[in-house]
């Protein structure tokens, strides 16, 4: 009591001087305490989710994919290649489903993958069929497998059905597939396999970190493009008998809960190491087993800190028919006008595909920093670029099932 009586009667100067020296130096004396409830750090993004194989076991790649891959590069002889594995898988699956044995064989010979491919990115895909409304279709099957679309009587009407369809799947990202040639008239039936996506990559690649650079095209001409840099801890692999060597670039998990618990999707990609301008022989000679061993050896590696550049580029893949790639794998009985038969869809006898088209809408660009964001452990010292063609696949690293997309980049 005697001692506030005493500072009650100090000057207000001095008492005031007094108090704030008190607070300062108990504030000194907990700061670290009042730091850590105040300006808690954010929390550091956890690696990558990857399910790993079981112990005696190695990555998967399903067959079909590599094989439409070969057939893609076999019937486009030059420029890039964009393939969508997980889409088209689906719509055969639902016309093996429809056909009668001997359609649904040569489908059955294309093996394809059990399973939707999934992953905790947000990927819109819309895999699709349409047929005429004038046909005699099977009602169990319509708007579940088969869309009916006025192909024989309002065309205009039946374009915009189809292109509604597909945009309300994909988000809007692909809107105008069916037109006057893709969709003439005439035709009965058409499948459609269509992919968008745009994620954020869990290593940001900084705006700032952009610069030109020349990408050495395959047809032997070079083009100044944006390089985009990550600078982080990477898997990286190598082939012991440098053929190649590989990344994975992983994107960051989508905010739906449904996906929450899936593996992370990657670019995967596949860089010859041999002196040649193209990445087309290797994609050529690379087999299951190849692309098992790739996956296999970046799903084991340490990470590492690096610098990875690799250009920016989009894929606005225009509408294309795949229809002489899959005769090229030996499923043309699809479209005999004799011998196709889908009972499960159409009354009619013969109910051949007319086409089979892919469409695609992918950007792979710049990504900022965000709270959490993972930085290297330690200053890069391996560095890898991506500045000429190169193999690359959209999927999760370890999954058996098709990939979402999946191609060559020769030229930019």
């Amino acid at each position: 009591m005697k001692i506030l009586q005493k500072l009650r009667e100090l000057p207000p100067i001095i008492k005031n001087g007094i108090i704030i020296t008190a607070v300062a130096f108990t504030i000194g004396v907990f700061y670290p305490y009042i730091r850590d409830v105040l300006m808690s750090q954010p929390l550091q993004q956890a690696g990558p989710r990857i399910t790993l194989p079981a112990e005696g076991e190695t990555v998967q790649t399903d067959a079909f994919s590599i094989n439409l891959l070969h057939a893609a590069l076999q019937t486009t002889q030059e420029g890039n290649i964009v393939i969508t594995p997980n889409a088209i898988a689906v719509c055969l699956e639902h016309l093996q489903q429809a056909a009668d044995e001997q359609t649904a064989a040569p489908i059955r010979a294309l093996r394809l993958p059990t399973q939707m491919q999934e992953s905790s990115a947000t990927i819109r895909e819309a895999a699709c069929l349409f047929a005429d409304s004038s046909a005699e279709l099977k009602p169990t099957r319509q708007n579940s497998i088969v869309f009916p679309v006025a192909l024989t009587g309002n065309l205009a009407g039946a374009h915009r059905d189809i292109n509604g369809r597909i945009s309300t799947y994909t988000d809007g990202a692909v809107s105008h597939l069916a037109n006057s040639v893709t969709v003439p008239r005439g035709y009965h039936f058409i499948a459609t396999a269509v992919l968008s996506f745009r994620g954020s990559w869990q290593v940001p690649m900084p705006l700032h970190l952009t610069e030109k650079s020349k990408f050495d095209n395959a047809d032997g001409s070079r083009t100044e493009v944006q390089m985009m840099k990550a600078e982080g801890d990477f898997r990286i692999a190598t082939d012991p008998a440098g053929k190649w060597v590989a990344t994975a670039l992983f994107y960051r998990s989508s905010t739906e809960p449904a996906l929450a618990t899936k593996d992370d999707c990657a670019l995967i990609l596949i860089r010859p190491l041999t002196k040649q301008l193209s990445a087309r022989p290797l994609a050529e000679q690379l087999q299951v087993q190849d692309y098992n061993a790739i996956r296999q050896a970046l799903a084991l590696a340490s990470p590492t800190s690096a610098t990875i550049t690799l250009p920016r580029f989009s894929l606005h893949n225009h509408t294309q028919d795949i229809s002489a790639m899959l005769c090229a794998l030996g499923a043309a009985r699809l479209y005999s006008h004799t011998e196709a038969a889908f009972p499960g869809i159409a009354e009619a006898p013969h109910f051949p595909l007319d086409a089979f088209y892919q469409q695609c809408e992918l950007s792979f660009s710049e990504c900022e920093p965000y709270p959490g964001a993972p930085s290297p452990t330690h200053a890069p010292y391996t560095k890898l670029e991506f500045s000429g063609p190169f193999i690359w696949m959209l999927a999760p690293l370890t999954s058996s099932q098709a990939p979402y997309a999946m191609g060559v980049l020769e030229n930019l």
